[in-house]
């Protein structure tokens, strides 16, 4: 509606439920003005991608339990 203000949409391809998705999500909360969810879906014929190191569910958790361990 004026300049500055802006719209996107993102389809990204992944499920709420990992962990990179979430990340991805709570970053763009943390940064936006708005963020509407519209929904997370299966792909019925989508390929399954390999996901890189470091974005797996695993590498969240081990990260997770090695910055517990830091704040004791």
């Amino acid at each position: 509606d004026k300049m500055g203000n802006y719209f996107f949409s993102i389809d990204a391809l992944g499920h709420i439920r990992e962990r990179r998705m979430q990340a991805a999500l709570t970053g763009l909360n943390r940064t936006c003005r708005e963020v509407t969810f519209l929904g997370s879906y299966p792909g019925v014929d989508q390929p399954i991608l390999p996901i890189k190191s470091g974005n797996r569910d695993s590498d969240f958790a081990k990260s997770d339990a090695w910055l517990r361990e830091i704040l004791g």
